[in-house]
């Protein structure tokens, strides 16, 4: 109603041109560009009119987690919420605690990585508030330098973030995207291989005594670029980890 009543129709019916201008500048936006504002308002929208039940929130990366959480912290509701952040390197004695039903008169909210995709199932979460985004390592095709990115997700990982809500009872997916979003979005995401340095999966196949990787990963059901595992053995061989070329063989560094 609020954006209905900023944007109202001109007289013609067309959208006037401030929205247009509104939606443009929404999907123009890098990746990285995440609305808090709007995450915490859906929050406290759900807190405040929905029934009972934990909320999960997907975030891509420890940065944006911290801020979402001091600014649901700050709110006016914020003595109402039980706030719980959960990434991969946060001690394991502090990942247990969202598992903990929260006091008489609580809501739980669990501000997460994709670590609460598929790794950890949070049981009494009911509500999903999913920005869309992932932070993934990729690989610069040319200089086959590796970088962590936020970007877009696939289409299959909004599914898998749907699935997290109403495990035990009915829920709801809210999506922090426009449907032109989700219809550009890939149906699967890369594969790891293609998309991570090779040395150590090439450690790992030598380690085995699978033979030389080049040949190995050639087989694959995704096979890495061949430049991408030659670097990879390369790099592996000046530090001293492999005996030769190939990289069929560990030293006892490697």
């Amino acid at each position: 109603e609020a954006l209905a009543d900023r944007y109202a129709e001109t007289r013609d019916g067309a959208p006037p041109r401030a929205l247009c201008d509104a939606i443009a500048a929404a999907h123009g936006a890098p990746a990285e560009a995440i609305d808090l504002e709007l995450l915490v308002r859906v929050v406290l929208h759900i807190h405040a009119a929905g029934g009972d039940g934990a909320i999960l929130v997907f975030l891509p990366g420890w940065s944006e987690i911290a801020e979402a959480v001091k600014a649901l912290g700050a709110s006016a509701a914020s003595r109402e919420l039980e706030l719980f952040p959960l990434h991969s390197r946060m001690p394991t004695h502090e990942q247990h605690a969202i598992f903990a039903p929260p006091p008489v008169g609580r809501r739980k909210v669990v501000v997460a990585t994709i670590i609460a995709e598929t790794s950890i199932t949070v049981e009494d979460v009911v509500y999903v508030v999913d920005c869309g985004r992932a932070r993934l390592t990729s690989v610069n095709e040319l200089s086959l330098v590796s970088a962590l990115r936020t970007c877009f997700y696939a289409k299959a990982n909004g599914f898998q973030r749907r699935g997290r809500a109403g495990r035990c009872r009915p829920g709801a997916w809210y999506r922090l995207f426009t449907s032109w979003q989700w219809a550009a979005m890939e149906e699967y995401s890369e594969p790891e291989m293609l998309r991570s340095p090779l040395e150590e999966l090439c450690l790992e196949v030598a380690s085995l005594e699978l033979g030389a990787p080049a040949a190995f990963l050639r087989d694959s059901l995704s096979p890495p670029r061949a430049e991408a595992v030659q670097h990879a053995v390369a790099l592996l061989r000046r530090l001293g980890a492999v005996t030769d070329d190939s990289g069929a063989q560990l030293t006892p560094l490697g």
